[in-house]
């Protein structure tokens, strides 16, 4: 099944380069604006670097003793290891750098990396829903906005609810993780949730606001982008 899923993705690489006009892109490509695409991509550096803190945040509370230095090395590679895989499930390997630096045990480790992305994903949703209301893609279904507010609500109230976060967390917890180890890990799915028990507190509000920062940064990059091909840089629709 592995093996198809990963076809599809090539094939829908190939249909996307299919209709590419590469000759646009070269056009656009000479005449970019080399200022501000030196900065946007300069700006990875920081957006970067908040991310680790977040994660290197979240270690301190579980009493893991790693440096903000090696926390954005390690983010950076497990980065780049997330940009190939799907659903960036590939940034999980920061679990196996804490194994082999500190000897930090695979569930331990674990708990730390999934509430690290547990945040984005919670943006993403949020933003996702903003946009959906704000340009009506949905048309009158973008009137239910309320979804979006009962998901900024529930969220926090799910996640400082230990019985209903274990809940939430086993069923990410066995999609997550790797085939070839699901047995090993799931023995240990106790000792997962006790350490991410430590995480479950007002503190991840410190986090949360380390996810708006570096996403900022983020979209920052892309206005950034857009300035350096050109496009109107108006963040306004219509």
């Amino acid at each position: 099944m592995k093996k198809y899923i990963r076809l599809i993705g090539l094939f829908i690489l190939i249909i996307i380069l299919s209709r590419i006009d590469f000759s646009q892109v070269l056009d656009i490509f000479f005449h970019v604006n080399i200022y501000y695409l030196l900065l946007a991509v300069v700006l990875n550096i920081p957006q970067l670097f908040v991310k680790s803190y977040r994660w290197n945040f979240l270690l301190n509370q579980q009493s893991i003793n790693y440096s903000p230095v090696q926390s954005f090395l390690v983010y950076i590679s497990s980065f780049f290891v997330g940009v190939i895989t799907l659903g960036r499930f590939g940034e999980f390997v920061k679990t196996l750098y804490l194994k082999s630096d500190k000897g930090i045990n695979v569930s331990k480790g674990f708990s730390s990396v999934l509430v690290d992305r547990l945040f984005d994903l919670y943006l993403l949703i949020i933003l996702g829903f903003i946009g959906l209301w704000q340009f009506d893609i949905l048309g009158e279904l973008s009137n239910s906005f309320l979804v979006l507010i009962v998901i900024v609500v529930l969220t926090p109230m799910i996640m400082f609810n230990k019985q209903l976060m274990g809940k939430f967390i086993r069923i990410l917890y066995k999609v997550a993780v790797i085939e070839k180890v699901k047995g090993k890990i799931e023995e240990n799915f106790e000792d997962f949730y006790n350490w991410l028990q430590k995480l479950i507190s007002p503190r991840l509000l410190v986090s949360g606001l380390l996810t708006c920062i570096g996403y900022l940064i983020f979209f920052i990059q892309c206005y950034l982008i857009v300035i350096a091909v050109g496009l109107p840089g108006n963040f306004k629709h219509g």
